[in-house]
């Protein structure tokens, strides 16, 4: 940490917000490309999704924090949930105008950069927090500091900011781990997965595709999403599967050959544990949307 620099760190908050569960899009939707006009700092709350960050697809996962700085490239890939501060790092009355537009971390990527100053910490693209309850509560607090208005509620979220850049700045000090480091296969795994739902994969078939052993792969498959991979395998075909009962009027045997499965028994249970439902019964609570 550069102590002089914290001395002098002086940010303005410019929004507290993020994705919810109740406005976070279907799984597989893709944000719009944009670029960071200010500084962002995201706390991943819940994951399935991707972060593009630095030109890396990172598989985001519960307890991820994402720093973008002005000019960087963002865009997600539901479904993910997360806190988000905006914020100028160094407070300019000549940028006052900017601070009050209305939308100021949704810009596309011709958007001009707004942000200036240096942060007290140095911080990477993104990383995973061991503990990520005190930076959690941290932002609830600046979520409700952000709804009053005036001068001391922007004190207070300043101090509240330089308390989360503290915690993580100490927490970096931690050596990376080394299971945490393949995010891109991992990214590039899943994207082969989900644009084959036919598939039958084998271990080893997917690994040698990622370069890593087997053993290695399923480490660091369970660390980066939080489940094994053939719990993914099996999700993505079932989502593949309740897209076609909800949007095709294809027999439910035909839908199982989509997804790869011939045996319908296997289907069908398979379907019940992750959907809590049968196909049949999924399709029928869907059916008026079906042409």
């Amino acid at each position: 940490m550069d102590y002089e620099l914290s001395c002098r760190f002086n940010p303005y908050v410019l929004h507290v917000g993020g994705i919810s569960a109740h406005n976070c899009p279907p799984a597989g939707a893709i944000f719009p490309k944009r670029k960071a006009r200010w500084f962002e700092l995201e706390l991943i709350n819940t994951g399935g999704g991707f972060l593009l960050s630095q030109d890396e697809l990172v598989a985001v996962r519960p307890g991820m924090v994402f720093f973008h700085p002005p000019g960087r490239v963002v865009q997600g890939t539901a479904p993910y949930t997360c806190d988000v501060v905006v914020f100028d790092a160094e407070y300019s009355r000549d940028r006052e105008s900017a601070y009050h537009e209305a939308n100021l971390w949704a810009g596309d990527e011709t958007d001009s950069v707004g942000g200036q100053g240096a942060l007290p910490v140095g911080l990477p693209p993104y990383w995973q927090l061991s503990e990520s309850a005190p930076v959690r509560a941290a932002f609830r607090n600046m979520q409700i500091l952000f709804q009053q208005k005036g001068t001391a509620p922007q004190m207070a979220l300043k101090q509240s900011l330089m308390e989360v850049l503290l915690y993580l700045g100490d927490r970096l000090k931690d050596p990376p781990s080394r299971l945490f480091a393949h995010q891109q296969q991992i990214g590039l795994l899943c994207r082969h997965i989900d644009a084959n739902p036919q598939g039958r994969f084998v271990l080893e078939e997917l690994a040698q595709m990622v370069n890593l052993s087997p053993n290695f792969l399923c480490r660091v498959f369970k660390q980066s999403l939080g489940q094994t991979l053939f719990q993914y395998v099996h999700r993505s075909k079932m989502d593949r599967a309740s897209s076609l009962l909800f949007e095709t009027n294809l027999s439910i045997k035909a839908v199982a050959l989509e997804v790869g499965i011939e045996n319908q028994s296997y289907f069908h249970a398979l379907f019940k544990r992750l959907r809590g439902m049968t196909p049949a019964e999924y399709r029928q609570r869907n059916r008026y949307r079906v042409s």
